[in-house]
């Protein structure tokens, strides 16, 4: 028999910049995991506190995917 710890890892990055306007862009990644259940695996990626992507499976996103939604999300906050 396999006894398995309860522990949760987490993980969170913040990346922050200024667009032309000066106006502060704040993009969050946050991912969580173990190894026992009940928990799910979750990821998530937020832009100026607006959630455009999340997901809850093992396979994590890459930055330049990271990339994606948060300037596709300040283009439409811009209109543009």
């Amino acid at each position: 028999m396999q006894l398995r710890d309860w522990t949760r890892i987490a993980i969170r990055v913040t990346g922050r910049a200024r667009r032309r306007d000066g106006q502060p862009v704040i993009v969050i990644y946050h991912s969580e995991r173990t190894d026992a259940a009940p928990w799910p695996d979750f990821w998530s990626v937020a832009v100026n506190g607006f959630i455009p992507a999340s997901g809850r499976d093992v396979r994590r996103p890459s930055p330049p995917w990271i990339a994606h939604p948060a300037a596709q999300t300040l283009r439409t906050e811009l209109g543009r």
